[in-house]
């Protein structure tokens, strides 16, 4: 008699196709209280990606946690998408954790710091370069820089 392969993920192939078949009662029994459901979408999310999406920039901090800057000079809320992609991708590889700091040009007074979309919630610091006072800030660092010299 010949034996048949049972898949590695034989449960959750039972699970997922019990939960599609009885959508209508489904989520009662895992106890789950959300609106009801509404449609069955595909769980495939191909992915071809061929090109190269870099950070601005990533700092390894003395606390063994993750800095990432990005600078900006518009104020989408797409761009919090994009950073949110950028840190979850960062902590697949690093398993650190990770703060981001958004570095807006004088342009920008306002941006959304952060997105909530359900289960994910994502907050970054923003800085408003528009606060600064950059004569002052150069007269200070100058003065330290003549000051490391002597």
């Amino acid at each position: 008699m010949e034996m048949k392969e049972i898949a590695y993920q034989n449960n959750d192939i039972i699970l997922k196709y019990m939960s599609a078949a009885f959508k209508d009662v489904v989520l009662d029994f895992y106890g789950l209280k959300t609106a009801k459901i509404k449609a069955v979408i595909s769980t495939e999310l191909p992915v071809l990606d061929v090109s190269e999406e870099a950070m601005d920039f990533v700092f390894l901090l003395e606390d063994d946690s993750i800095l990432h800057l990005e600078f900006q000079t518009t104020n989408k809320k797409d761009n919090l998408a994009r950073f949110l992609l950028y840190d979850a991708r960062l902590y697949k590889k690093d398993k650190k954790d990770i703060n981001t700091a958004v570095i807006y040009s004088a342009e920008i007074e306002h941006a959304i710091g952060s997105i909530d979309i359900g289960s994910i919630s994502y907050q970054v610091s923003n800085v408003y370069m528009k606060a600064f006072n950059g004569d002052d800030i150069f007269m200070i660092y100058k003065a330290k820089f003549i000051k490391m010299r002597n």
